[in-house]
């Protein structure tokens, strides 16, 4: 007997019947859950992301909930573990950490070691970081945040720069070297000019134009604590500050009032906060350089150590790597550093500061580590005038998981241009300048890596 086929009709009619049931049913319960087991006082710390539109919402909303859920309870577990911590600061980490990593971090804090560097290695971002995004201090410009993510942070420190001798980056730096400081993600250089539009000429008075030559290098931070940026006064001092900024080029160590001058520059890069502090030696006979409670000058080593060292304390307790620029010693010409630039900048490591960079002298000086930490005594002349000089760039490295290394890249400064030594022979020169005005404690290799010889 033949089967008679089934009435497919019905079967189809119920079951697009049931299925409309339980999805109406479905998002009456999503709703009325949500609207129950929502973290009410959460919500004074971290507000409620607003909805575009409910009939909007992803296919996946469930699990984004529920992520962000686990992301506020993570955050509020480490606010009650932590009570130091702010609002601002739990709020923003709920909003823009991945759960998982805070829970990394909230199970760490109840070690009795707890090492805030577990902030780094849970969310990429380091606590000071994290704070400085939170607490506003970037969109107020008092941090500059820099957008690198990179695992190794580069940072290259220049000697001495007269803008007032100088013509474009095309003219007067060699395309080589244009690239090395263009691809540093901080690049820092000892500004030695005034910068003023006054009509007034001199062998250190530069055409604010020229500040050009910065940009075009991708100059980040210009050092002025020297003895050339207060001899147009503070007119002088407040144009050249003014001209860097109107040039998206940070400055320190130099300013309207000693308290300006003191001011810290701060980055954000690669997920770790740097500082940079500079001061100079204000010479008793350029004691009028130095910037008091009331007038303009620079950081003075010589008139404000105490200033000078707790600005490098109070910095290292908000950033995770302190460097501090100055210029010292007494001889224009000297490659051996003095007395002075060996106690300051000792004394500079001792109150926190990771490294010591100097550049008053002419000629490259030599290095020296203490406690670790490497000090450069002089780096010359860079870009400065028509003589010829062994010069170069000191390249820091500091790796993902904070070790820092040190290069050296050898130039010669000649005829009025910096070029980036291309043979061997030049290089070694250079190279052999520094091992020889250190007392060989320090050395260069071939590849231009820093070695330090008490190891």
């Amino acid at each position: 007997m033949a089967k008679t086929a089934p009435n497919k009709n019905k079967p189809r009619f119920f079951s697009v019947l049931m299925t409309l049931i339980l999805i109406g049913a479905g998002i009456f319960g999503v709703y009325k859950v949500r609207s129950m087991l929502r973290p009410g006082p959460l919500f004074a710390f971290f507000p409620e992301k607003e909805s575009v539109s409910e009939k909007a919402a992803p296919a996946d909303e469930a699990t984004t909930k529920t992520a962000d859920e686990d992301a506020i309870a993570a955050a509020k577990a480490i606010g009650e573990a932590d009570s130091t911590l702010t609002p601002a600061f739990l709020s923003y980490i709920a909003e823009n950490c991945d759960a998982k990593a805070l829970k990394t971090v909230q199970a760490a804090m109840s070690a009795p070691d707890f090492d805030r560097a577990v902030w780094f290695t849970a969310t990429g971002k380091s606590f000071h970081t994290l704070n400085a995004l939170a607490d506003g201090s970037v969109d107020k410009g008092l941090v500059r945040d820099l957008q690198s993510d990179k695992d190794t942070i580069e940072i290259g420190f220049a000697g001495k720069i007269n803008a007032a001798q100088a013509g474009s980056a095309a003219d007067c730096i060699s395309a080589d070297l244009q690239k090395a400081m263009q691809e540093m993600d901080i690049q820092v250089v000892n500004s030695e000019c005034v910068f003023s539009s006054d009509g007034t000429t001199g062998a250190y008075l530069a055409d604010p134009k020229s500040v050009d030559l910065y940009k075009q290098t991708g100059v980040d931070l210009a050092v002025v604590a020297n003895d050339r940026v207060a001899v147009n006064g503070a007119d002088g001092v407040a144009q050249t500050l003014k001209t860097l900024e109107s040039a998206d080029v940070s400055h320190v160590g130099a300013g309207a009032d000693v308290n300006e001058a003191a001011k810290p520059a701060y980055f954000l890069v690669g997920g770790r906060k740097i500082a940079f502090i500079a001061a100079a030696d204000t010479l008793a006979w350029r004691s009028a350089y130095a910037a008091t409670a009331t007038s303009a000058g620079v950081f003075s080593l010589r008139y404000s150590l105490d200033a000078v060292k707790y600005a490098v304390k109070a910095a290292k307790e908000v950033s995770d790597y302190v460097f501090v620029y100055i210029h010292a010693g007494v001889d224009d010409n000297a490659s051996w550093f003095d007395i002075d630039q060996d106690t300051w900048s000792k004394a500079l490591i001792d109150e926190g500061a990771d490294g010591v960079i100097g550049a008053r002298s002419s000629r490259l000086q030599g290095m020296e580590y203490y406690n670790g930490k490497l000090i450069v005594y002089g780096l010359g002349n860079f870009l400065y005038d028509d003589s010829t000089r062994e010069t170069g760039i000191y390249k820091l490295s500091i790796a993902k998981d904070g070790t820092l290394s040190h290069f050296f890249l050898p130039c010669i400064q000649s005829g009025g241009k910096v070029s980036l030594c291309t043979n061997d022979a030049d290089s070694y020169s250079v190279f052999n300048r520094i091992s020889t005005y250190c007392g060989n404690v320090v050395s260069v290799d071939s590849d231009g890596t820093i070695r330090n010889n008490r190891r």
